[in-house]
């Protein structure tokens, strides 16, 4: 049971559903759940989509900020009267290894500060690169993230959450009308987790069409975000 999962079986109980079944059918079949021998469930995770292939982003943007911060710290704190602000942009796919990115990240590093005549662009990869400017006063270390910009994102998360929204459920119906001998006729959910942070309003004035599910479902990690019943406006 994936993350996903365990946050929706927790919701399944605050329901008030007391027998939840995780994979009644065998793993890795429909569906994930059947709560009280009569409802079926769905479950995935809500991803912000890429802006070009509407596929879902990989969840690999914290971790690389991660290492880009990390790096930094440990490179030159306090060594230097001199602290430059380093911009990183970036598009998928990514370094194949932390170990890789990292050299990749201090030649650049160094290429910047030497080169330093103003803003200068320095890549890492064809679409990942940085920016290395001067700071007007030392920072305690050599490097300090400015602007975080991932291009693949292609927006804000309001306007991307109905988008993001629809390319999931689309994912999940096509799973649901495979198995129509076991949806038609019964209460099916589908369960979006989200991982984009987004809020009620996200979905406000909005009537996807989950079919053939009865009921689709948005939870955060603190709970229910939003939720449609037979086509009716997000509650």
């Amino acid at each position: 049971m994936d993350k996903a999962e365990e946050l929706a079986r927790a919701w399944f109980a605050s329901q008030g559903f007391s027998k939840i079944i995780h994979e009644p059918n065998g793993r890795s079949t429909f569906p994930d759940f059947l709560l009280d021998n009569s409802v079926l469930a769905e479950v995935t995770w809500l991803f912000q989509t890429e802006a070009t292939t509407r596929k879902p982003l990989v969840e690999k943007e914290k971790p690389l900020l991660d290492s880009v911060i990390k790096f930094f710290e440990e490179k030159g704190r306090g060594s230097e009267v001199t602290s430059y602000f380093v911009d990183f942009v970036f598009e998928r796919p990514l370094f194949d290894s932390r170990r890789e990115f990292e050299a990749a990240l201090e030649k650049a590093l160094a290429e910047g500060i030497k080169r330093s005549d103003g803003r200068t662009r320095i890549h890492l990869k064809s679409k990942i690169w940085i920016e290395v400017y001067e700071a007007s006063k030392h920072f305690g270390q050599t490097f300090v993230l400015g602007c975080w910009i991932d291009n693949d994102e292609g927006g804000w998360v309001r306007e991307y959450a109905p988008k993001s929204l629809e390319a999931a459920v689309a994912r999940k119906s096509a799973k649901a009308v495979s198995h129509s001998d076991q949806v038609s006729g019964r209460e099916s959910w589908l369960i979006l987790v989200d991982r984009m942070g987004c809020t009620a309003n996200d979905f406000a004035n909005i009537a996807p069409d989950f079919r053939p599910y009865t009921s689709l479902v948005v939870l955060g990690f603190n709970g229910e975000i939003a939720r449609w019943s037979a086509g009716l406006a997000a509650n």
